[in-house]
């Protein structure tokens, strides 16, 4: 296993855009900028992303990543599977910016700043990280292996997600498998 390269810790460090950027720019990945506008109350760090990097449109970064006027409210959204298992007061506080590769939510809670990942198979909603810096890490991580500048076999892939990517409430290999 080859460690990746991690170039930020959070969004809001120290020099943070241009070593990100730099990082981006080795991948191909054109950083565009974005004149950030959204009706919804967002944690500081998911604000920032956008301003600096929200324009990116990359099938290998940040894929399938919204741009600002298409979040949703996930009790709002086309996702048939929800109304069969989810009553709309728990899934009222979720935002949808995102989806898996298996074109399933990926949701900001919008009371912690957590984000989660609503399954349509199983049917099953889960933390998947912390918060909006913790996503950012994994899309990172998810780069290098694209690349073949990583390579890690399942459970060395999960170990060192517990290990950098950690939170106590997580469910990594339900993780691995939606989105690796």
């Amino acid at each position: 296993m080859s460690e990746p390269i991690i170039p930020i810790k959070k969004i809001g460090e120290e020099k943070w855009v241009e070593k990100l950027t730099d990082f981006l720019e080795k991948y191909d990945v054109g950083v565009e900028t974005l004149d950030f506008n959204s009706d919804f109350k967002l944690p500081d760090e998911m604000i920032d992303y956008y301003k600096h990097f929200g324009g990116i449109d990359s099938s290998d970064f940040m894929y399938n990543l919204y741009k600002p006027d298409k979040f949703i409210k996930l009790k709002e959204s086309h996702w048939s599977f929800l109304k069969e298992k989810f009553k709309d007061e728990d899934i009222e506080h979720f935002l949808v910016f995102s989806e898996s590769p298996g074109n399933d939510p990926v949701c900001l809670n919008l009371e912690d700043s957590s984000i989660h990942f609503f399954s349509h198979d199983p049917i099953k909603s889960m933390k998947i990280f912390d918060d909006f810096n913790q996503y950012l890490r994994y899309e990172i991580i998810e780069i290098q292996k694209l690349m073949g500048d990583v390579e890690f076999d399942k459970k060395e892939e999960i170990l060192y997600q517990k290990k950098n990517l950690n939170s106590g409430d997580i469910d990594y290999d339900f993780r691995y498998m939606k989105f690796c």
